[in-house]
């Protein structure tokens, strides 16, 4: 016999964890068109194909820059897209307003006419921009038509009648919101969403959120818990109005708070900011929810989304051209924050904009502040139900001695075995995410029936800590004496 040392690869004997989900994200939104169910896409070119265009889909397109794949899930809204009024300049009989047809999409339009004429008559050029004039279309010939219609965005103009005219130079303005979903437009997708067997670390509805869309999206990751999901939802409250003040849109946004049940399973983004639409190429306002799941999808577990470090938001700007306020800024107008809400801010010296905090919309006092604390658990979770499902009608064998009260104990060295397996693939994936992590089960357990055990278990978890605050004071000293290494 040659001397030798041999090795032996074993597998199996630390359970069988299924892939994470990291860094996948389900959109809830409504579209031009498309299936109800989930499906699963890598490329914008795909999505845009299946859905036509609207919210759902620069949603995705937007998310997708974290170089994540995503989950699209089209949601029929019961609150259609609506125009504002229409300020139009003088010159002309022509009256221009609403069109019959539903908008997809937030927009600033302004159309222009260079040259005027008769409603009805070849000769009308126009040009029209969605962002209030930022960018424009190149000058198109209106014939014989009545209506200017936009493509790919449900707009329509309606310009007047036959014989009224418009004088070159005139100019419309009106802006426009896409359809929203209520909370009860949001049972279908979540149905949906619990039943795929795509998997998915957490959702995004992209609507104007309220309590109840809140409360809706509480209810439905509890029942998700139930059948072994661990999800959480990402929502956004309103838009702050243009000529709406600070106090007041804190104010509102406070009542919200105040009439929902605040759960950690959620995170309430407020306001957003303006970002390049990677699908039409001008600026639109995108709310903070989904910039901020941009972020989260791109970065480790327990990694703050908030990380100074990791630079602003790619693109995203919460000031004008000038550099004055145009979105929330919780630097400048605290509170947002204290209330729980996701928010944007600027840092002195510093270009764009940044996460404030990953706040999780939980009630005062819990324990899961940020939401990398419920990501970092939610994982953990997985992990201990997959591991522990591999191991589900072993054999556990019992002590031969009973319990004070004629209690039978499992086995000591058959629970250190359990306890080892589950530990040894929570630490495999989680040890660089947490402080300390430890798997125990209950040495007190009844196992006395023959009809199956069942043993209760414990996940301890240390978390990571995350400097929010440093102190600092500047003095003159004579000397300076050199630091101890």
């Amino acid at each position: 016999m040659i001397p030798n040392v041999s090795f032996t690869r074993d597998d199996g004997n630390t359970g069988v964890v299924n892939p994470s989900a990291q860094g996948i994200f389900a959109l809830v939104a409504p579209s031009e068109k498309g299936p109800l169910k989930p499906a699963s896409f890598a490329r914008v070119e795909d999505i845009l194909a299946t859905y036509g265009h609207g919210k759902l889909v620069e949603a995705a397109a937007l998310h997708m820059t974290s170089g994540r794949p995503v989950i699209c899930v089209r949601a029929t809204a019961s609150t259609d897209g609506a125009y504002s009024s229409f300020t139009t300049s003088s010159g002309g009989t022509a009256t221009p307003a609403a069109g019959s047809t539903e908008p997809l999409d937030d927009f600033a339009v302004l159309i222009e006419f260079p040259v005027g004429g008769t409603l009805g008559t070849a000769g009308i050029q126009y040009r029209y921009s969605l962002d209030n004039g930022k960018t424009k279309s190149k000058l198109l010939a209106l014939g014989t038509a009545l209506d200017i219609v936009i493509p790919d965005t449900g707009i329509t103009v309606t310009l007047g009648t036959a014989t009224q005219t418009i004088t070159a130079g005139r100019t419309t303005r009106f802006s426009t919101t896409g359809p929203q979903l209520t909370a009860s437009d949001l049972d279908a997708p979540f149905l949906s969403l619990k039943e795929t067997t795509l998997a998915f670390e957490a959702v995004e509805v992209i609507t104007d959120a309220d309590e109840d869309h809140i409360d809706a999206s509480v209810l439905w990751t509890l029942e998700c818990e139930a059948v072994g999901k661990f999800v959480r939802v990402l929502l956004n409250a309103r838009k702050r109005a243009d000529d709406e003040t600070p106090a007041d849109y804190q104010e509102d946004l406070a009542a919200i708070r105040a009439a929902c049940s605040p759960n950690y399973r959620v995170d309430v983004g407020a306001d957003g900011a303006n970002v390049v639409s990677p699908i039409r190429k001008i600026r639109q306002f995108r709310p903070t929810a989904l910039l901020f799941g941009a972020r989260v999808a791109r970065v480790g577990l327990s990694v703050d989304a908030a990380a100074v470090a990791d630079g602003p938001l790619a693109g995203a700007s919460i000031v004008d051209s000038q550099g004055n306020p145009e979105r929330h800024d919780e630097s400048r107008n605290p509170g947002l924050d204290d209330l729980g809400f996701i928010t944007l801010r600027s840092i002195n010296r510093m270009a764009g904009c940044f996460i404030t905090n990953p706040k999780c919309f939980g009630p005062e006092g819990s324990d899961r502040v940020y939401d990398q604390h419920v990501r970092v658990e939610n994982r953990a979770l997985e992990i201990v139900l997959d591991t522990l499902t591999t191991q589900l009608s072993q054999p556990i064998r019992k002590k031969p001695e009973p319990g004070p009260n004629g209690e039978i104990y499992a086995n000591e060295e058959d629970l250190m075995v359990l306890e080892g397996i589950v530990q040894t693939a929570v630490l495999a994936e989680l040890a660089p995410h947490v402080s300390a992590i430890q798997f125990r089960l209950s040495r007190t357990d009844d196992l006395g029936a023959n009809t199956g055990a069942k043993i209760t278990g414990f996940l301890d978890i240390v978390a990571l800590s995350y400097a929010k605050q440093f102190g600092v004071t500047s003095r003159f000293v004579r000397t300076i004496t050199a630091q101890a290494a």
